[in-house]
């Protein structure tokens, strides 16, 4: 939806947020080389890179899709 916005994803990610309270928490998983300017644009948030192993300014790390399932399955069961 976003690719290719003028600002970037980080520019639409800061711009989708701007409306939520400072305590929403954020969660960020993607697998692309042009989300690293969303990355930046949340730093308090969980942000997950996901099967590159390049450097990132993402916080965590993701090496498949399965560790994707895993990591939500994971997160549902402590929220629920």
């Amino acid at each position: 939806m976003f690719h290719g916005a003028v600002g970037g994803k980080g520019s639409a990610v800061r711009k989708l947020l701007g409306t939520r309270r400072r305590s929403t928490l954020t969660i960020f998983v993607v697998d692309d080389i042009a989300d690293e300017s969303a990355f930046v644009a949340l730093p308090r948030g969980i942000t997950v890179q996901v099967g590159n192993t390049r450097r990132t300014q993402a916080r965590f790390y993701l090496h498949n899709l399965a560790e994707v399932l895993t990591f939500l399955e994971r997160l549902e069961a402590k929220i629920t």
